[in-house]
């Protein structure tokens, strides 16, 4: 005959059966339920112009490490745009990394190369190089291009003058306008000294 303390323990065994799957099924829908309450949206990806507007942020607080990696993730998202590398060699310029600053000015001179404060800070980092050779190569062609530049400049102030002077009905007008133009070629271009300021955040529209 079974004893009375053993069938006590069958009877009590189908009631943790009932409750058990209870109790469990509510701890589950507890843990679901703060999980969810707790979760928030994954942040949307950034763009290139967000990377480069942050390392020019960076660049004017003077902290150059955080500059460089914000254009180094800008040109990973988009490697095509010559002042990513433009503001990447500044930077890489200012941290003293002459070679990281002439490689990424390298690339603005492949992607624009009638940029001429391009090779003005080619030049500069080639001088802190002791590279006197290719320093005074680059610096040749900065001098070539903002001559070129000027030329244009001149040209198109010119023309303007003269249909501003036609229009009028000015007596000498071709005079002024040489008397002009031969003093402003008098001036002499400045020696190198400090590498060319960076772009703004916005795109810029080259020369």
């Amino acid at each position: 005959m079974t004893p009375p303390c053993k069938w006590q323990a069958k009877v009590a065994n189908p009631q943790k059966k009932r409750w058990g799957p209870l109790t469990l099924l509510l701890i589950a829908l507890a843990v679901l339920l703060s999980f969810g309450c707790s979760s928030t949206p994954e942040p949307e990806p950034r763009s290139a112009l967000q990377y480069f507007q942050d390392g020019n942020l960076a660049l004017k607080r003077r902290d150059y490490s955080t500059s460089v990696w914000n254009y180094l993730r800008a040109i990973s998202l988009n490697d095509e745009a010559p002042e990513f590398h433009y503001n990447l060699g500044l930077a890489y310029y200012h941290i003293g990394n002459y070679p990281e600053a002439i490689d990424a000015f390298t690339q603005v001179e492949q992607l624009r190369p009638d940029h001429a404060d391009t090779y003005y800070n080619m030049a500069l980092a080639y001088h802190k190089l002791s590279r006197t050779d290719l320093a005074e190569k680059y610096y040749n062609q900065y001098q070539n291009l903002l001559s070129i530049r000027k030329a244009r400049q001149r040209l198109e102030k010119s023309k303007l003058e003269a249909q501003k002077a036609r229009s009028t009905s000015s007596i000498q007008p071709k005079a002024k306008v040489l008397a002009k133009t031969t003093k402003r070629s008098t001036k002499k271009s400045a020696t190198p000294i400090q590498p060319k300021a960076a772009f703004s955040n916005q795109i810029p529209k080259w020369d």
